[in-house]
């Protein structure tokens, strides 16, 4: 259930988990490394290897500990969020805040910098709908940072 890598959750424990939530109100959030390709081809896969664990560490410090953070593929996490619907906007400022400040914490040591897109949406029918939408926000989020 949980990934060796990063050692946050795995897809299987996020599946497992989601039927859980079925119910609640979440705010699911999607996570993408930028430019792993080129850092894979430049540095090597073991440099990568401690981006995508960097990352996790990003991710994890960002939400709070009754939050889920799942690693579901190479360099992509999740992260699901319960709230309040009255809380929903404020729990979505204060992530966004906190994910730029440890960003720049971890970029003071990090050559080249870490870059990570981001996509959220509110699982309002179904969770399935909120990750396609918070995907789909994601790749937008990423498509502005490309490189020139």
């Amino acid at each position: 259930m949980q990934d060796t890598l990063t050692k946050v959750y795995n897809r299987r424990y996020l599946e497992k988990t989601e039927k859980d939530w079925v119910e609640e109100i979440v705010i699911v959030f999607i996570f993408d490394l930028d430019y792993l390709k080129e850092i894979n081809d430049n540095y090597g896969h073991d440099v990568g290897d401690r981006y995508i664990i960097k990352a996790a560490e990003l991710v994890k410090n960002t939400f709070r500990k009754q939050d889920i953070i799942s690693r579901i593929g190479g360099d992509e996490f999740i992260a699901l969020i319960k709230t309040k619907p009255e809380e929903q906007e404020h729990a979505i400022r204060r992530i966004l805040y906190t994910l730029e400040l440890n960003l720049r914490s971890i970029n003071r040591d990090l050559n080249p910098k870490l870059s990570i897109s981001y996509g959220y949406a509110v699982k309002e029918v179904s969770f399935e709908d909120a990750l396609k939408e918070a995907d789909k926000k994601m790749y937008e989020n990423k498509k502005s940072k490309k490189r020139k």
